[in-house]
């Protein structure tokens, strides 16, 4: 009787520890964006694109500079300018995916992490969302919100969700800065969090 009993205590100990261990995905952390430096591809070279992008990370890397975020290098709307076009594309004034890709692999052999901004809280007018999933947008009072999108729609933040795993999984980026408004979207990262951590490490920051 003394040994089972004993046998019991173990087994109940041990179960403790493994339930310690256990990781709660049900929520996310979001970091402050000031240790980001924040990269407009359009901006950041005379030619604005990632092959010029490229020829300058040894000159980041010098300085110090090993967390960068890019503001978004999706097709963007010319009437709002964090209104995305289509989330899997990339702007052609900027280069193609085969670029990017290369641009991402060699940064992280150089010791950086890439992260991406994330326009969530609405599309541009002509997303194709718009066509094929008018559901998932708000109903506005105004012309000029009406692309805004609708965060209490399952199916929608499943959309969403798959977007940004693109990016992780597909172009092996380390994560998002998003808006504020963007954090507080509480379903949405509850299903997330656990999602992208099956992924690959990933950070989130805030703006």
């Amino acid at each position: 009787m003394k040994y089972f009993f004993s046998f019991f205590l173990l087994v109940y100990f041990l179960s403790c520890q493994n339930s310690k261990k256990s990781p709660d995905v049900s929520s996310v952390s979001f970091l402050p964006d000031t240790a980001l430096t924040v990269i407009d591809i359009a901006d950041f070279t005379s030619e604005g694109t990632f092959s010029a992008f490229r020829r300058r990370l040894p000159d980041l890397r010098a300085a110090g500079d090993t967390l960068l975020c890019f503001k978004p290098i999706q097709p963007m709307s010319p009437e709002k300018s964090e209104a995305v076009w289509d989330y899997r594309l990339i702007n052609p004034d900027y280069g193609t995916i085969i670029e990017w890709k290369d641009i991402v692999e060699e940064a992280h052999g150089s010791g950086f992490k890439i992260f991406l901004d994330w326009s969530a809280d609405f599309t541009a007018d002509d997303h194709k969302w718009r066509v094929q999933n008018s559901e998932f947008y708000l109903l506005q009072n105004s012309e000029a919100e009406k692309a805004r999108l609708d965060f209490t729609n399952p199916e929608m933040q499943r959309a969403m969700l798959e977007e940004m795993k693109f990016w992780l999984r597909e172009v092996d980026i380390d994560g998002f800065r998003v808006e504020k408004d963007f954090m507080n979207k509480e379903a949405f990262w509850q299903i997330a969090g656990a999602e992208f951590s099956t992924l690959k490490p990933f950070r989130l920051y805030v703006k």
